[in-house]
């Protein structure tokens, strides 16, 4: 199992919007985050920062079922919201692990 963590900055003012756009995220985007193999995906928000943390199982199988988008519009009001996304190959780009605790329920 592979971890992914990353960083999005938004524009100011944008966090209320953001959190309403993931509240719920859509059936759509859900079926293929678990198509994609995509588990235990959690974001935090701090003002403008978005950090997000999710595993997943195998990398080719989850870039090849991310894809094509499964809500392009709502994907589209998400985007708009940023003020930088930097991207690796149509994937987030991660943030290097520096530390990881894998205590008893790792």
């Amino acid at each position: 199992m592979f971890h992914h963590a990353f960083h999005i900055t938004l524009h100011p003012g944008a966090g209320a919007d953001y959190v309403r756009l993931h509240d719920p995220v859509p059936d759509a985007i859900l079926a293929q985050l678990e198509r994609a193999g995509v588990s235990d995906y959690s974001i935090f928000l701090d003002d403008v920062h978005v950090f997000g943390v999710y595993r997943y199982a195998d990398e080719d199988r989850m870039r090849r079922e991310l894809a094509d988008d499964a809500d392009p519009e709502w994907t589209a009001a998400v985007v708009a919201l940023m003020a930088e996304r930097p991207a690796d190959d149509g994937v987030i780009r991660g943030l290097p692990r520096v530390f990881r605790f894998a205590g008893g329920d790792a």
